[in-house]
C-alpha cells in the first residue's frame, strides 16, 4: 500500500490510490465488501471516498504527517473492514447450510 501526497491549491492531497479498493478486489472480495470498508474507514478517519480512493486534503505542510497516517490507517481499516463483510456473508451461507 502506498499513500500520495501532491500539491493541491493552496494545500495539499493526501490519498491512497485506490490501493486498499484494488487489494481487497484482487483478493476476491466483492464490490460491496470493499465499498463497506471504504465508507468505514471515511468515517473513522474523516477521509472523503472518492472514486474508490481514501482522500485527505489538508490547507499547509504541518497537517501532512496526520493525513498521511489517517489514510495509512484508513487503508488498512478498509481491508480489514471488506474481509470481515466477506466473512460474515460466507458464514451466514454456511450456517443457512447446516440448520
Amino acid at each position: 500500500m502506498f499513500v500520495h501526497v501532491g500539491m493541491w491549491g493552496d494545500g495539499f492531497r493526501v490519498t491512497d490510490g485506490g490501493g486498499a479498493a484494488e487489494s481487497a478486489l484482487f483478493h476476491g472480495k466483492d464490490e460491496n465488501a470493499v465499498f463497506a470498508g471504504l465508507n468505514a474507514a471515511g468515517a473513522r478517519h474523516s477521509l472523503r471516498v472518492e472514486g474508490g480512493q481514501l482522500v485527505a486534503f489538508v490547507p499547509d505542510k504541518d497537517w501532512l504527517p496526520s493525513a498521511i497516517m489517517a489514510v495509512a490507517n484508513g487503508a488498512a481499516l478498509a481491508a480489514s473492514t471488506a474481509v470481515a463483510h466477506i466473512t460474515k456473508k460466507h458464514e451466514r451461507s454456511i450456517g443457512a447450510k447446516w440448520s
